[in-house]
């Protein structure tokens, strides 16, 4: 068993094996689980692999797919069934092997034009604010100031949040800041 990975878009691959050499084709079923999706983290499997004869190993290759969204490690179990060739057992020990799926996406936030300057006479400057990573559900993400009698800073439609979506996570959204008179030198 290999490891698969999206950092590099390593496939993994299960090895099947008998002993001794196989006289004729071999069928054998399997299933798996775990908690990698098919189509989503990996191409979807067959659920059979065929041992040609002649030989006494075969791989289920696994291709692994990459994505936009930040998620831990995930699990392929495949499980060997019973071969189609009467009298062929599979090692109990050795029936279930597990593949590991490596991320490499990573939940953030990116920020740009970091720094602006305004005055206080109101002149306003924008930054801009994307996620790193695509969500699984909506984000929002609260836009704070630390000294709101020097300015103020506010979102689309002077909004105090901005809101990200899996359709909008990497489209940039403008963060408004506006200097304020405090009335000091």
């Amino acid at each position: 068993v290999s490891h698969g990975s999206e950092a590099n878009l390593t496939d993994g691959k299960f090895e099947v094996r008998i002993s001794g050499t196989a006289e004729f084709d071999i069928d054998v079923p399997y299933t798996w689980n775990g908690t990698a999706q098919s189509g989503i983290d990996y191409t979807a499997l067959s659920g059979t692999v065929k041992i040609l004869a002649g030989s006494s190993t075969t791989m289920i290759p696994v291709i692994v797919l990459n994505d936009d969204f930040a998620e831990y490690t995930e699990t392929l179990r495949l499980t060997l069934g019973t071969p189609t060739v009467a009298g062929l057992t599979v090692n109990p020990a050795a029936k279930s092997a597990q593949i590991l799926i490596l991320d490499n996406d990573v939940a953030g936030i990116a920020v740009t034009n970091r720094a602006v300057t305004v005055s206080e006479t109101g002149t306003t400057a924008n930054i801009g604010v994307k996620l790193t990573s695509r969500p699984e559900v909506s984000v929002r993400v609260l836009i704070g100031f630390s000294d709101s009698t020097e300015a103020t800073a506010f979102g689309p439609g002077n909004s105090t949040f901005l809101t990200f979506t899996s359709a909008n996570w990497d489209v940039e959204q403008a963060v408004t800041i506006r200097g304020i008179d405090d009335a000091l030198t």
